[in-house]
């Protein structure tokens, strides 16, 4: 009986410890999983980050190319990359690899991560010419770590919703003849940059914009603000970030959270 006893007893420790270790070994499998899975992670948090370089930017006067900033922010749910102030609404995101699905923004095709040297490669389209037809290819300096490069595009992010919601408002209170809604996001006197011309006044702004926005539907000033952007470059020489282009340029910029009527300017993009 004794002996019965024990041989259950051995049985079940047996039985015990096999089911014990199984799970341990399932436990440290999926530890090696999950590690397995943050090392091949480990590039995004390499190449996150502020880098510095020069873009081609085609506009109807040509290309040009422009020293800018690109802002990769990889470590969040949503992976966000800027180039000189504007969002990439759209890429495809590889191994040390970013390719702009989005057309209008600039004539970039893709921007690829060099490890060895901590810098980006970025590829753009010959749109122009300038370089027989073939893509040309810019080296981007990284000058700043990934929280720069999340804070720079959580401020982008922020004002490009702050903008949108304005011009809601700025399409309804133009199409109601609210000139004075329109006036109080202006500070007089306003210079247009290419014809000179000084708008001093509420009454002179409503001239100045009719002339700019004549025959435009509330459909056609609502459609696709989130296009309405300028690079950086540009935005410093004419005084904002935003603009909306009819038979004129009309620029806006975000100051201290709040939308202001900056500058009018000639045809521009």
């Amino acid at each position: 009986m004794k002996t019965i006893l024990f041989l259950f007893l051995i049985f079940s420790f047996s039985i015990c410890f096999n089911i014990a270790f199984s799970q341990k070994s399932k436990k440290a499998e999926s530890g090696q999983s999950e590690l397995k899975y943050t090392v091949n992670d480990e590039w995004k948090k390499e190449m996150s980050g502020v880098y510095e370089g020069n873009i081609e930017v085609a506009f109807a006067d040509g290309g040009n190319t422009a020293f800018g900033k690109i802002c990769i922010d990889l470590l969040n749910d949503s992976p966000s990359v800027s180039i000189d102030g504007v969002l990439i609404p759209d890429f495809n995101l590889t191994k040390n690899n970013i390719k702009n699905n989005t057309w209008y923004i600039y004539s970039l095709i893709e921007i690829h991560y060099e490890k060895s040297s901590n810098t980006c490669i970025s590829s753009f389209d010959d749109a122009y010419g300038m370089n027989d037809g073939n893509n040309i290819k810019y080296v981007w300096n990284k000058t700043g770590d990934p929280d720069m490069a999340k804070t720079e595009i959580e401020k982008l992010k922020s004002e490009d919703k702050i903008f949108s919601l304005f011009w809601e408002r700025f399409v309804f209170a133009f199409m109601n003849n609210d000139f004075k809604e329109i006036s109080s996001v202006v500070t007089y006197p306003i210079v247009d940059s290419c014809t000179k011309e000084v708008i001093n006044n509420e009454i002179e702004l409503e001239i100045k914009l009719r002339n700019i926005l004549k025959s435009e539907t509330m459909d056609n000033l609502g459609k696709e603000p989130d296009k309405m952007r300028i690079v950086d470059h540009y935005a410093k020489k004419l005084g904002g970030r935003f603009y909306y282009q009819k038979n004129g340029s009309i620029f806006f910029d975000v100051v201290e959270g709040k939308v202001k009527l900056k500058n009018f300017h000639c045809l521009f993009g």
